[in-house]
């Protein structure tokens, strides 16, 4: 739950941030690069999670 929150209020930023940023390539993605090291290990998944395995059924 906790990541979720803090992907969306990242994601919340980076759309008020979007105005600003739309000359560089790299503001952005840097900004989720940040929050991940931030948030730190507390979202440590194994790779045979069922997370993991829907996110990766979703995302082909």
């Amino acid at each position: 739950m906790a990541l979720t929150v803090i992907f969306g209020a990242t994601l919340l930023v980076a759309v008020l941030l979007s105005v600003l940023a739309q000359r560089t390539v790299l503001s952005l993605p840097l900004l989720f690069l940040g929050v991940g090291v931030l948030a730190g290990n507390s979202g440590s998944f194994q790779p045979s999670a069922e997370i993991v395995t829907h996110a990766a059924d979703i995302a082909l």
